[in-house]
């Protein structure tokens, strides 16, 4: 059975690797991003559900065309010892 490969927006995958936390995730899966941004690899549909599930982050944001435009604002109150809200 032949593989089904997905095309990711390098945009997207930038958006999600500056939502990852580096300290939570396996090096091999900040490879694995590289390499799916630099066209070396194309991830299947299995390896995006894994993908998102290491990462937590939603399923659909692998396959949007521009990253999501996020409106933090009400975040901003609602903060630990009223810390700066970051990304």
């Amino acid at each position: 059975m032949a593989t089904v490969t997905v095309p990711i927006h390098a945009p997207v995958i930038d958006w999600i690797m500056q939502n990852v936390h580096e300290d939570q995730v396996a090096p091999d899966v900040l490879d694995q991003l590289n390499a799916w941004k630099t066209g070396e690899k194309q991830p299947t549909l299995k390896q995006l559900e894994a993908m998102s599930r290491k990462t937590r982050i939603p399923f659909g944001y692998f396959l949007l065309q521009t990253p999501p435009d996020e409106d933090i604002a009400l975040a901003e109150y609602r903060t630990v010892g009223s810390k700066k809200c970051r990304r």
